[in-house]
């Protein structure tokens, strides 16, 4: 109950930062827009980064378990490709409500991608404390 009560509580709070992510593919060329709209509930002066990350679902391939192997595994959320440093990329300024920051990235998607399956995911963390304040998800269908 406990958790529950937790898992609750977090999400009835705002976050104090909207992700939005735009995307453009054009053969296996991707374009991504992400933008990071501090609202007026954000701390002045916080350190945040943020990681973006191509994910694929659908990937049959072995997977390796104390009973053996199974040759036809399906992984899903596979990580394809990162934009940046994986573990995050300092934002240059300290966040202040009302600021926009607004990143562009242009990636050239190898043939075994399966496009369809590809999702884009940005992450938003404390640069300090590593807790994630919000994360967005689309697909690249």
């Amino acid at each position: 109950a406990e958790w529950i009560n937790y898992v609750n509580k977090r999400l009835r709070e705002k976050t104090p930062v909207n992700i939005d992510i735009k995307k453009e593919i054009n053969n296996r060329n991707l374009k991504v827009e992400i933008k990071l709209q501090y609202n007026t509930n954000a701390a002045t002066g916080a350190t945040h980064k943020y990681a973006i990350y191509i994910i694929e679902d659908g990937i049959v391939s072995t997977q390796y378990t104390q009973s053996g192997n199974n040759p036809n595994y399906v992984h899903n959320h596979a990580l394809r490709y990162a934009f940046g440093l994986a573990m995050g990329n300092p934002l240059t300024q300290t966040t202040v409500p009302g600021r926009t920051y607004v990143k562009q990235f242009e990636y050239e998607m190898p043939a075994d991608y399966v496009i369809s399956n590809c999702h884009v995911v940005c992450v938003v963390l404390d640069s300090v404390t590593e807790e994630v304040i919000n994360v967005r998800e689309i697909d690249l269908k």
